[in-house]
């Protein structure tokens, strides 16, 4: 029986250091993230199968994470389910993406129980050799990133294939590296160290990616973090972290001031030229709500776009931009659920969010649990962009949200 644990304790760490390669290497390579994370579902779902084989008693005796496990249940069965329902359709890739990114929500349901059960198989060792390789690899995106701009890329892309998706992974694999390290070393002069590091390197990702509402959202986060954990410093080491944070709030924006002062112009010219980026916006959004199904499972891609362009070309003076891009997404990620995945898409999509943040508000887990620092971003995002429209971006998410479930405890060494 010691030697079972022993080996399962072994098996636990191993997958946790390889979810962490996953996550970090997902910004410069491709194949090599999701190989590890279906090999380590694997195991999920055999220990999920053990377990239930094994044990008669609730699954998880946390009711908010199991109301999250649902919810992701949810969110894989809304996504397969409209995949078989509308196979043909013209848009190929984007059909897919979503199915692809649904089986992916489903297995992550298997890592996320497999995670929290065993939870205090969790090695400090482990804990801390992930921090670093998150850090690492963070580090070596930024050296990539500058190499791309360097070569006149004014706008990285990293491996995504949009620079506002690679900004949003940036953030999202930031915020995991930010909350790991707190939880390993709470609020030492280390941790508080490691929070600038991160921070610092984040910002300038985004900056390279001239996103703008990353720009805006992530400093934010990061003062919310630190305002949620570090609130028993010293004063003096506090007022001086305040004052960073001013900084980086105001000079962050002024980075990327060309992009910034455009929504304004873009908002004033809308009804003389709506051909500009927050035009188009509008423009999608407007034809986006016109092409809105609302059975069950929604429709498939081609009746979107034909309905949206179709509004576009009588409504919106045939909005180049938007004309293209509403074949794609529709700039919002709710807007987009509902109008190809109806009312089971949304349902899903709002179920995954408000349990989300249940699940971080928990009176169990609310001091520790980093779920909210995925969850709230990425509402934030999805409200002028489409999150969860790529396969890739759903499999960074989940590993994020694996890794914050299992990490929340103060003692990695010991179980609760």
């Amino acid at each position: 029986m010691n030697l079972i644990r022993s080996q399962h304790k072994l098996i636990y760490n191993i997958c946790f250091l390889a979810l962490a390669v996953a996550l970090t290497s997902d910004l410069f390579l491709q194949g090599l993230p999701e190989k590890v994370f279906y090999l380590v579902s694997y195991v999920g779902i055999i220990f999920t199968v053990h377990h239930a084989w094994t044990n008669r008693k609730l699954p998880v005796e946390n009711h908010a994470l199991l109301g999250f496990m649902f919810a992701l249940v949810l969110m894989a069965a809304a996504r397969i389910i409209w995949g078989v329902c509308f196979k043909q359709t013209h848009w190929k890739d984007i059909h897919d993406n979503y199915v692809v990114g649904g089986k992916r929500f489903l297995l992550t349901a298997f890592i996320i129980f497999w995670f929290y059960k065993a939870r205090d198989k969790l090695s400090k060792t482990s804990l801390t050799a992930s921090i670093a390789l998150i850090l690492a690899g963070l580090i070596y995106t930024l050296w990539f990133a500058f190499q791309a701009h360097a070569n006149n890329d004014p706008r990285i892309k990293l491996t995504s294939d949009a620079a506002t998706t690679a900004s949003y992974l940036t953030v999202f694999v930031s915020l995991t590296c930010l909350y790991l390290a707190f939880q390993r070393f709470k609020s030492s002069a280390f941790s508080i160290v490691l929070f600038f590091t991160i921070l610092a390197v984040n910002v300038t990702l985004v900056i390279l990616t001239e996103t703008r509402s990353a720009v805006l959202y992530a400093p934010v986060m990061y003062v919310l973090f630190f305002i949620m954990n570090y609130r028993k410093i010293h004063k003096a080491i506090l007022y001086s972290c305040l004052a960073a944070f001013l900084v980086v709030i105001i000079g962050t924006p002024y980075a990327i001031w060309d992009r910034m002062s455009q929504i304004k112009s873009d908002i004033d010219n809308y009804h003389q030229n709506n051909d500009t980026s927050i035009g188009a916006r509008f423009s999608i959004w407007k034809s986006g709500w016109h092409s809105v199904n609302f059975g069950i499972v929604g429709q498939n891609s081609d009746e979107r776009t034909e309905k949206a362009r179709t509004y576009i070309v009588k409504y919106e003076r045939n909005n180049p931009e938007a004309w293209k891009n509403v074949a794609y997404h529709l700039h919002n990620d709710m807007l987009e659920v509902l109008s190809l995945h109806g009312i089971l898409g949304i349902i899903a999509l709002l179920a995954f969010y408000i349990n989300g943040m249940v699940l971080a508000l928990s009176r169990k887990l609310r001091r520790n649990n980093g779920v909210m620092f995925i969850i709230l971003p990425m509402f934030l995002f999805g409200l002028a962009d489409t999150v969860l429209i790529q396969g890739n971006t759903v499999l960074l998410i989940c590993i994020c949200l694996a890794m914050m479930v299992t990490a929340y405890r103060d003692n990695p060494d010991r179980s609760i």
